[in-house]
């Protein structure tokens, strides 16, 4: 009941009050009673607030949202529920109010009866004569929390990354200053000063292939143009939209990083203008997106010429430029598109069109029988074009069978019902996302005449989710390639273990699937099992590709590589416990093992696993010291020291992924 709103006057197009009997005209088809039913069953916080300071009406969805009873709610000043740092601004907002400014998208913290916390976003419509505000807000809890855990990730793995080596330097200085580019040049330009640094080049520039077929320049680096010769007119029209000749196409053709430290006698070179700089080597690398590529960067004239090196940092850096270049673009269309919505946003007139959902009613055959104008705002149809069609008819072709049995069955239930998500087609051919709550509408004897509701759009929501989970896999992504790259260093070092720690990992991976270990056990022994042997490069190359017997004493600094993995992985904030997995993935159930002397329980379950996988792939692949002994010599090995060296259920697990799973090890 809301007898109060009886002594509210609203204002005709006069500006002049109006008794609550005269509202009958304002309000659509069932006068005041539609209005009480719209109050209540709006999923959107609505109240109505005194200049006193006092609640004078509030909904179910607040009552609902907040914990507190709707006599809790009117008998207190309504900012003792505001947090206590909101409050200075909530108050500045209420005065504006007073003064008759409308108020929108204003965000700030409710207290629960439990003593928690919500975000609201409100949106106002003071009434001065009457001392009122009329308010509607919806809970953004979730959207607040969703963009702090995004940047506590992303924070996350910055730290986890930063000054780990030159290239990860590049790679964060990267994107940090593209932050604050606002055009593709200025992005590029930071590009090619990372690459510059990194490789020792004297210039260089960066560009991507049209749909013509032809290239254009996004940068040139400051050098270059320091270096350049040709008026400013002549060099632009040279840099943009080019041939694909010479050097540029023999990269973009073969789709490979190319290193050419005597470019004048390659047979695809081409003599440049007059006023080029003078090319004295050069390292030109492909970029691309979704395999594809679509772009290149080029560098030059370091001194002595490129090395492998170079060009291997360059293909690493290059991945992080596309991603860096990729987000931005994305970024200014989105602020483009924020834009439109913020003007868009300006034409509203007042409070009523911006929170009002779609308010509907249906027959006993889901046939529309009422729609508020407001669907034409959702869907692009007018209320007229929505009366006589099933509420099913708008559904996406392709999953309209299946939503109508789903929508057919909760509605045969005769019970209300809240939050069913669905997507239509919009007029224009556009996918909406509406969710619905609705409530039976029975006749006395209890038989169903239809259902009364509500819908509103959830579109933003679901982009925002996609577009966050998108995120979370760029980053898991770039933490993978990370973990790659820091596991070569080891096998550049050690030419006859090539491919060891990738062969220990897919074969752990096979045994942990094969115990039906979760997806976050996986995740660490695919980690752990890539980085085992990180340590080794702590190991003299003599000592690791000796073909002889090692001494005491050499052995005893191979089995230091534990160890020293462990201190290198150790503040690296990973989600497993991947350092103590290396460090333990000598160990034997025995105690005879090493670092530690831990014996059964003492193992983690990813480093038994990766203990009988690295001894399985060592025995089965050569080694300096002898030639490969087998998978079935290997077998038996592991088949003797079951129990004793290693875990049974393990060893067993083992068995299984080879006799049949047919597992095997992929040729180095």
């Amino acid at each position: 009941m809301i007898p109060e709103i009886k002594q509210v006057p609203l204002l005709n197009q006069d500006n002049k009050g109006t008794t609550m009997a005269s509202r009958k005209d304002v309000l659509c088809h069932g006068g005041e009673d539609l209005f009480r039913r719209f109050f209540d069953l709006s999923s959107d916080i609505l109240c109505i607030a005194g200049f006193d300071g006092f609640f004078k009406k509030v909904n179910s969805a607040m009552v609902k949202t907040l914990g507190w009873s709707e006599e809790e709610l009117l008998s207190r000043p309504w900012i003792e529920f505001v947090h206590p740092d909101d409050r200075p601004l909530t108050d500045a907002a209420r005065q504006i109010q007073r003064e008759g400014e409308q108020v929108f998208n204003f965000k700030n913290r409710y207290q629960c009866k439990d003593g928690s916390y919500h975000w609201l976003s409100w949106n106002s419509l003071p009434v001065p004569e009457q001392s009122l505000i009329f308010a509607v807000a919806r809970e953004i809890t979730w959207q607040i929390q969703a963009e702090e855990d995004l940047r506590r990730r992303s924070t996350d793995l910055e730290k986890q990354v930063h000054e780990r080596a030159a290239v990860l330097a590049g790679i964060n200085r990267i994107f940090r200053e593209a932050l604050f580019c606002e055009t593709e040049e200025q992005l590029g330009k930071v590009c090619l000063a990372v690459a510059e640094n990194l490789t020792g080049s004297k210039f260089g520039f960066i560009g991507e292939l049209e749909q013509t077929g032809k290239f254009s320049t996004i940068a040139i680096s400051n050098p270059g143009w320091s270096a350049c010769e040709m008026p400013p007119s002549e060099a632009m029209h040279f840099i943009n939209d080019m041939e694909v000749r010479g050097l540029r196409r023999d990269v973009l053709t073969h789709g490979e990083a190319r290193i050419f430290n005597e470019p004048v006698s390659h047979p695809d070179w081409i003599k440049p203008p007059k006023g080029h700089p003078t090319i004295t080597s050069f390292l030109g690398v492909p970029l691309k997106l979704a395999g594809k590529i679509f772009g290149m960067i080029g560098l030059a004239n370091r001194e002595g010429g490129y090395l492998q090196l170079n060009q291997e940092d360059m293909e690493v850096l290059a991945v992080a430029m596309v991603e860096a270049l990729t987000r931005k673009r994305a970024e200014w269309q989105r602020k483009q598109a924020e834009t439109a919505l913020r003007e868009s946003e300006q034409r509203f007139k007042d409070i009523t069109e911006n929170a009002v959902e779609w308010i509907w009613e249906t027959d006993f055959e889901g046939k529309y029988t009422y729609s508020s104008p407001v669907v034409e705002k959702l869907l692009g149809y007018t209320p007229g074009e929505v009366l006589g069609k099933h509420f099913y008819d708008f559904f996406l072709p392709e999953e309209r069978q299946e939503l109508k049995c789903a929508a057919l069955a909760l509605l045969a239930d005769k019970h209300p019902f809240q939050d069913f998500i669905n997507s239509n087609l919009h007029k224009n051919g556009e996918t909406i996302w509406l969710s619905s709550s609705g409530v039976p509408m029975l006749d006395a004897s209890g038989t169903l005449l239809g259902y009364r509701g509500a819908n509103h759009d959830i579109s933003a929501r679901k982009r925002a989710e996609e577009e966050l989970q998108q995120s979370l896999s760029r980053l898991r992504r770039v933490m993978g390639e990370i973990v790659q790259t820091m596991a070569l260093t080891v096998e550049v070092r050690d030419p006859y273990t090539a491919g060891h720690q990738r062969r220990v990992t897919l074969l752990a991976q096979a045994i942990a699937r094969e115990m039906g270990l979760s997806g976050q056990q996986l995740d660490a022994v695919w980690v752990a099992g890539t980085l085992h042997d990180l340590g080794k490069i702590y190991v003299p190359e003599g000592i690791l590709n000796r073909p002889g017997r090692l001494s005491e004493i050499e052995f005893a600094m191979i089995k230091t590589h534990c160890q020293k993995g462990y201190e290198i992985l150790r503040p690296i904030q990973f989600p497993w416990p991947v350092a103590l997995i290396v460090r333990q993935h000598h160990e034997r159930l025995d105690g005879s093992g090493y670092p530690d002397g831990l014996q059964d329980g003492e193992i983690l379950l990813e480093s038994r696993i990766l203990a009988v996988a690295d001894v399985v792939e060592a025995m089965a692949s050569h080694r300096p010291y002898r030639p490969a002994l087998g998978i079935e010599e290997a077998l038996k090995e592991i088949s003797e020291k079951r129990g004793i060296w290693f875990d049974p259920v393990v060893v067993d697990a083992c068995f299984r992924v080879f006799r049949e799973k047919n597992f095997k090890f992929e040729q180095k």
